[in-house]
């Protein structure tokens, strides 16, 4: 394999993500271990994978290249992407690999790199450097010296089931409400002895909350049940935001005076309102490797993204999302209410995301970004009255005339356009006070994005 049968558009901002067998291949993968071994001058790594179908071989290879490269491997096998990164804290190891694309569709398949105090490896904190080292590995096409193979492949189960239970800080049989989860194979494995030993059973009789994961488990989604006329109770989804300020405005029993590390794309109700409670919050870049930084930098207790990634102090600044769902599961049996009654709170604006792809634009990662400046400068042109961010992206605010113009306060419309780190494409996101503003600043927006 040569340096130029793989596709650099698979770097990522914050893991390697592309098709299976089109973007990259098995020997890629074996170059790959080897580089990151390399550059993390690591003695053991740890190596996980999900269920999609290339991840067998894809793993395969990539122990063969680390431990040619002189690494010991710990082997987690199938695990979620969560799991993953508390065993590579647990185990002291220098550093690991999950063989993952996340919410990715099943043609899809990728790579997460984090050191050994498991902070993910981007492009601004080493991916560039590792792609560097594998494209010379590639080109040399010479084999690694075989140092043999040094793997051992450690259950776990008993130790995650009692980390998370005591970061959850529920007790058997205090749960007494009735939910579902509608879980995978691979977040089963691991939600099971959790639940069990929680004397937590699940059931769609009624449920008052519904928990769902992505593939690779790192993502929570909850869901409500909302009354729809005559016609009974509907699903409906709770917007992470919305659970984030949840749990910060929880601090009895959890946090004192929480710090918490925030999407910047919130909304500017949950802001507002969660300010109320003492909570000291940190804007961050959308983006697991943004949001784990700043997490680390402000000691925080507590992150999250609109996503339905969850960050929390006691995973080290990684995500779980199981542990966001116990501790939501402790608030509502606390209150004893609907989730619908906690996020009423958060619901004074109107707001809307939408995903941009524009033919007049390539959507490339290099041209995306080239043409996202062009954007940006026109949007800023036309909106220079507001407070402009450049935080991520594009932001600009405008306040509600009857309040002072305090960051995250007295919102009366604002926007953030930014470039996916993940697909190609551009995100839009707009919230207002009033649907009738809302509709119309979308609406001029998009004929905005529209032109050339």
């Amino acid at each position: 394999m040569t340096d130029s049968s793989f596709n650099p558009e698979i770097f990522k901002a914050y893991d390697i993500r592309g098709k299976y067998g089109v973007d990259f291949d098995e020997q890629f993968a074996e170059s790959l271990g080897g580089a990151v071994k390399e550059y993390l001058k690591a003695g053991t790594l740890v190596v996980a994978r999900d269920l999609r179908a290339s991840s067998a071989q894809l793993a395969e290879k990539l122990i063969v290249g680390t431990t040619a490269a002189g690494a010991e491997i710990i082997d987690l096998g199938t695990a979620t992407t969560p799991f993953f990164y508390w065993a590579t804290q647990y185990l002291n190891a220098q550093g690991g690999i999950m063989i993952t694309a996340s919410h990715n569709s099943e043609n899809d398949n990728g790579f997460k790199i984090v050191n050994g105090a498991g902070v993910n490896i981007g492009l601004e904190n080493g991916l560039e450097q590792i792609k560097k080292l594998l494209r010379s590995d590639l080109k040399a096409g010479v084999p690694r010296a075989d140092l043999g193979e040094k793997v051992s492949s450690p259950i776990l189960t008993r130790e995650y089931t009692d980390f998370i239970i005591k970061a959850s800080r529920l007790k058997p049989g205090e749960i007494k409400l009735a939910f579902m989860v509608e879980d995978n194979p691979l977040v089963g494995k691991e939600l099971a002895p959790i639940l069990q030993t929680l004397a937590l059973t699940p059931t769609a009789h009624a449920p008052i909350v519904t928990f769902e994961f992505d593939p690779d488990g790192d993502r929570l989604y909850v869901f409500g049940q909302q009354r729809n006329g005559s016609t009974g109770l509907t699903t409906s989804k709770i917007p992470a935001d919305f659970i984030l300020g949840i749990l910060a405005k929880e601090a009895s029993g959890f946090w004192t005076g929480p710090k918490v590390v925030h999407d910047h794309r919130f909304s500017r109700a949950v802001l507002e309102d969660i300010r109320k409670y003492g909570v000291h919050l940190y804007p961050a870049r959308v983006g697991h490797t943004f949001i784990k930084q700043m997490m680390r930098q402000r000691r925080a207790d507590l992150g999250a993204e609109l996503s339905g990634h969850f960050y929390f102090s006691e995973t080290g600044g990684s995500e779980s999302s199981v542990l966001a769902m116990l501790k939501l599961l402790k608030i509502l049996q606390k209150y004893n209410c609907p989730i619908e009654q906690l996020i009423k709170p958060f619901q004074k604006y109107c707001r809307t995301e939408k995903a941009i792809s524009n033919d007049k634009f390539p959507m490339t990662n290099q041209a995306q970004n080239l043409n996202f400046g062009e954007i940006k400068k026109r949007l800023k042109e036309k909106f220079a009255d507001g407070e402009i961010s450049e935080l991520d992206g594009l932001t600009i605010s405008y306040w509600d005339p009857a309040n002072p113009a305090e960051a995250g306060r007295g919102a009366r419309w604002w926007f953030n356009l930014r470039p996916s780190h993940t697909e190609p494409l551009w995100r839009l996101t707009v919230e207002a006070k009033d649907p009738e503003l809302l509709n119309q600043k979308v609406a001029e927006l998009s004929a905005l994005l529209k032109e050339k």
